[in-house]
């Protein structure tokens, strides 16, 4: 799987470069620095996803949701992470904050999507295959 990543050209972007490096080399990753992410309308749904995760829950989370989708391309490939609970989730996300609220918040976000029979996937996963 390739995994496109938008960042701002910003010394947050460059630290979260810094900091994800060993993970994003094991897998195919293209990275765009642009001046303008955020800035309009047209941006691609994971950029929309990062920017409204990151209002949320802090400048960290969109980085917490890279460790999850990073996990999933070899772990969850079809993107069900229904065997997961939320712990289970935020431990894989490398979350560090209040129990449960980056799980309540992607499911908020309908960043996870839980179907009618209790069934957890990555929302839109397959589309980014």
């Amino acid at each position: 799987m390739k995994i496109l990543l938008f960042l701002n050209s910003d010394i947050h972007s460059a630290k979260a470069l810094e900091i994800l490096a060993p993970e994003l080399k094991k897998h195919e990753v293209k990275i765009i620095l642009s001046q303008n992410v955020g800035k309009s309308s047209d941006l691609p749904s994971e950029i929309i996803e990062m920017k409204r995760l990151e209002k949320e829950l802090g400048e960290a989370a969109p980085l917490k949701l890279i460790h999850l989708w990073t996990w999933a391309v070899e772990n969850a490939q079809d993107g069900d992470i229904s065997h997961l609970d939320a712990v289970d989730i935020e431990q894989i996300a490398q979350w560090r904050g209040k129990p449960e609220l980056f799980y309540n918040t992607l499911v908020e976000l309908e960043l996870i999507d839980i179907k009618k029979n209790g069934d957890k996937l990555i929302h839109n996963w397959m589309s980014r295959q």
